[in-house]
């Protein structure tokens, strides 16, 4: 089940939302995961901060309760939803 929804995920047919805090540079990208509730637009003042060589961006991940279908789910949407942005590594996740 989770090895799906990472391919789902993966081929953009999840909704896993990645925001461009920017999408522009030439070393690996980081990508952001703020707390359930957190916002990523509270991410843009750190992402200034990693200097402008380097692509940064935010994911918003769903709940991960029944609804969201679990943790596992969430996690797989987020690991789809990076690959479509950045398909070979190294990925930095903070």
């Amino acid at each position: 089940a989770v090895a799906r929804a990472v391919d789902a995920a993966r081929s953009g047919e999840a909704d896993a939302p990645v925001e461009p805090l920017r999408a522009s540079g030439d070393r690996p990208p980081a990508f952001f995961v703020p707390g359930l509730g957190g916002h990523v637009v509270a991410l843009r003042a750190l992402a200034r901060r990693l200097g402008p060589d380097r692509p940064v961006h935010g994911l918003r991940p769903s709940a991960p309760g029944p609804a969201g279908g679990g943790v596992e789910a969430m996690a797989a949407a987020l690991v789809g939803a990076v690959l479509r942005v950045a398909p070979d590594g190294p990925h930095h996740l903070v």
